[in-house]
């Protein structure tokens, strides 16, 4: 039987894993997963160009769909059926309800939504939070952050 390091097993994983973040530097990787359900979909190109991993869901309610959701973040116009599930099912809500209306263009430099989605992702630091948090984003930029219990 042969004995192994386990210094040198730590030692490989830490190589291993200092060069996978210097290419994830390199070529940018993504900032963060979004889920776009039904109502904000036509949006997923200008968050793609952004550089978020997106989901466009085409049927939410399903359990298959729910499955997807854990530990990346919904964007929805319809918070409300998101919000109760968002600590069991462990992931975040970025409610547009409040945006009167939202941009259709597909290139995310003509797409103010996607700017201000991608603004307080930022901002908020989204992509590093945990789950069970709720961010309602308002025209005037004046967003609402709220962890659920």
């Amino acid at each position: 039987m042969v004995k192994r390091d386990p210094d040198d097993i730590i030692g490989r994983v830490l190589a291993r894993f200092h060069q996978d973040d210097a290419a994830t530097e390199r070529t940018g990787g993504t900032r963060a997963a979004l889920v776009l359900d039904d109502s904000v979909a036509f949006l997923s190109h200008a968050l793609k160009a952004a550089n978020f991993q997106v989901i466009a869901l085409t049927n939410a309610n399903s359990e298959a769909c729910k499955n997807l959701l854990a530990h990346r973040i919904v964007v929805t116009r319809e918070t409300p059926p998101y919000v109760d599930d968002a600590p069991v099912l462990d992931y975040g809500v970025i409610g547009l309800d409040a945006l009167p209306s939202l941009d259709a263009p597909l290139t995310y430099d003509d797409n103010p939504t996607a700017q201000m989605i991608s603004k307080a992702v930022a901002d908020f630091g989204l992509a590093f939070e945990r789950s069970a948090y709720v961010l309602m984003l308002h025209p005037s930029g004046n967003h609402v952050f709220r962890r659920i219990a």
